[in-house]
């Protein structure tokens, strides 16, 4: 990495989180059975954050992780099938903190979170780069 790099990715540009995730966000709630989450049509791939009774995320359950190991999965609580729970980051984060977080995890999305772990949004990587501009 060079120090331009360094730089550039510390510099304090304005690009707040919950700007570049205004919309929606589905979401499915822990005790919800994981033979719901298998109904769910796979025409695309997706990954849908998963929360506890208080809203508070838990982590993601994906398309491929369910249809991988979908007998197993039928009678499960949606929290127990929930893996990444650290792919999350403050709602009032720069920008490039959400991308480090991504990157790092190599995902291509990360749950917006405020002080008490509350979901208020997602980010794709997609809506993080377009926010760059």
């Amino acid at each position: 990495m060079t120090a331009d790099a360094v730089e550039c990715s510390e510099s304090p540009v304005p690009a707040v989180l919950a700007a570049a995730a205004a919309v929606d966000v589905l979401c499915v709630h822990g005790d919800v059975r994981g033979e719901v989450l298998m109904a769910i049509p796979r025409r695309e791939p997706w990954m849908l954050p998963i929360v506890d009774g208080a809203g508070r995320f838990l982590g993601f359950v994906s398309s491929r992780h369910v249809l991988h190991r979908r007998r197993a999965f039928a009678q499960l609580p949606a929290h127990q099938l929930a893996r990444n729970a650290g792919l999350a980051v403050h709602e009032s984060s720069h920008i490039h903190e959400a991308l480090r977080a991504m990157a790092r995890q190599r995902a291509r999305i990360v749950a917006l979170v405020d002080d008490d772990r509350i979901l208020s949004g997602v980010l794709s990587d997609l809506q993080a780069l377009r926010s760059l501009d």
